[in-house]
């Protein structure tokens, strides 16, 4: 009879479910920390402890699911994205089990649906993207209401608000229909904050460098253009920063991008100098470095480019920018006089990779267009996006001079580069000047010349706080009919549009 009731009792408990449990402690904040630095290795051995000890803690397969996320968004690897979805799925059925008064729980929930959804943009199931997306939004607003103190609310509600807030006022009526709605000043606000709060919390420091890298993205991509960000210049410029996270992939992707953008070329070049020695040991890397050092070394007209860039196709595994790393070759051929070497890069773009970025439309649609670039022009660019804007300008005019300029889409591209440059230098009413005989002559044509001349004629009134004038070269842009980084442009002008609403 003891016997009976003793089996009876083993198999009661065998069909119990465990309760899962939450533990976001030191050791899961060190994996995740190993992970934003790609030193996945390292996370493995972490978590594996971690997992032993506990086998239903969902933050162990959260931070796995995050790892997998880097390493798809960096390579596009099927393998990566199964992984992704094995841990996705586990960590959602472990916080759904799990109990207790727990902010990390609602905020790993809407993180891992947030990973998700940028995810499926990246495979263009762009309707998936969109439920995931609303789930995501849901969930950390339902966390900001109960745990309104808990400060990594504040990653994902600005991203949101960023991302909602540059959708123009003409088409809030869709986001209405959701119920979903954004506001991109708030959204930089939070995102700042949320730096300064990792910066300066032990508690929160993990986080330090993915805050680092989604604020430093949207004060890039939806600030003014003239709107500098002197607290990520200083943190970029601050030594003992720069020697602690040395071996940061990550941290040295968002510096470069910031020099980049900033047209700090020398700056940008010396920091991906640094990060080479951990891309040479490291088997996991963000491959698109080798395409940055490609492109700043360009920007100088340095031959080398070219390695960086066949590092780049030979080693990334995915679809995207392989086009616009041939057609950078091709360029860098045609710089050095090479015309045979830029028509067999230039037939290569044809054949390979996608084009889902603007950079990869571009190349495209060069790649279908007979004829050679004009090669002051193309010198010209190049050492104005290095900031080589005195160098950019004197070729400009040689060349000018000598009767370089032909064709009509010359003559109009000669016109925007001078207003570009002028622009930069400071020199605005120069600038918008050139930036007004370019919109003037190139409105009708199918060549981003006049809408970016429009974009940055809205900057310009906007930062002199003439709004309406603003307001009507950024509506300008948007009316235009172009087909070259259109992408880039228009989002610029959405966000700008957004930013005079709250003026």
């Amino acid at each position: 009879m003891r016997k009976l009731i003793l089996i009876v009792i083993i198999l009661t408990l065998s069909f119990i479910k465990a309760k899962a449990g939450l533990d976001y402690n030191n050791q899961c904040k060190k994996a995740y920390r190993l992970a934003l630095a790609f030193h996945f290795q390292e996370m493995d051995s972490v978590l594996a402890i971690e997992q032993k000890a506990d086998p239903t803690n969902a933050a162990v397969y959260s931070v796995n699911a995050l790892a997998y996320f880097l390493k798809f968004s960096t390579s596009e690897q099927e393998i990566d994205y199964k992984e992704f979805k094995i841990n996705y799925d586990k960590a959602i059925d472990l916080l759904a089990d799990t109990e207790g008064d727990n902010p990390y729980k609602l905020y790993l929930l809407a993180d891992l649906h947030l990973q998700n959804s940028f995810i499926n943009i990246l495979q263009s199931n762009f309707i998936s993207a969109l439920i995931q997306f609303k789930k995501s939004y849901n969930i950390i607003h339902e966390n900001a209401k109960l745990y309104p103190d808990f400060q990594l609310n504040k990653k994902l509600l600005g991203l949101m608000n960023i991302a909602l807030g540059s959708v123009p006022k003409s088409y809030t009526w869709t986001l209405s229909l959701i119920n979903m709605k954004g506001d991109l000043d708030l959204g930089n606000k939070q995102l700042r904050s949320l730096l300064l709060v990792c910066n300066n919390s032990v508690e929160y420091n993990y986080l330090w460098v993915e805050s680092l890298a989604a604020y430093s993205f949207t004060k890039t991509n939806y600030a003014n253009k003239k709107d500098t960000s002197n607290l990520l210049y200083r943190i970029f410029s601050d030594s003992e920063i720069n020697t602690k996270y040395a071996n940061n992939q990550l941290y040295a992707f968002t510096k470069v991008s910031f020099f980049q953008h900033r047209k700090l070329n020398d700056k940008a070049l010396a920091a991906l100098s640094l990060i080479q020695k951990e891309l040479s040991r490291n088997s996991n890397q963000i491959y698109y470095l080798d395409y940055m050092y490609g492109e700043s070394l360009l920007f100088k007209a340095d031959s080398s480019s070219i390695i960086y860039f066949k590092r780049y196709l030979n080693n990334y595994p995915g679809l995207n920018y392989r086009k616009a790393a041939f057609l950078k070759m091709a360029w860098s051929s045609l710089l050095h006089g090479d015309t045979a070497a830029f028509k067999t890069y230039k037939k290569q773009i044809l054949h390979h990779g996608a084009a889902f970025f603007d950079a990869d439309k571009q190349a495209q649609k060069n790649a279908q267009q007979k004829g050679i670039p004009n090669v002051p022009l193309l010198q010209s660019r190049l050492l104005f996006d290095g900031g080589y804007f005195r160098q950019a300008d004197t070729i400009l005019r040689h060349s000018y001079v000598k009767g370089a300029y032909t064709s009509p889409k010359d003559k109009l591209e000669y016109i925007y580069r001078l207003a570009r440059i002028y622009d930069e230098m400071g020199d605005a009413k120069v600038a918008v000047i050139y930036y007004k005989m370019t919109i003037k002559q190139g409105r009708k044509l199918p060549y981003y010349f006049a809408a970016n001349s429009a974009l940055n004629l809205g900057y310009h009134y906007e930062r002199v706080n003439n709004y309406r004038i603003a307001e009507t070269y950024y509506h300008q842009c948007l009316e235009m009919d172009f087909d070259e980084y259109q992408n880039s442009i228009t989002q610029k002008a959405k966000a700008g549009l957004n930013r005079l609403e709250k003026k």
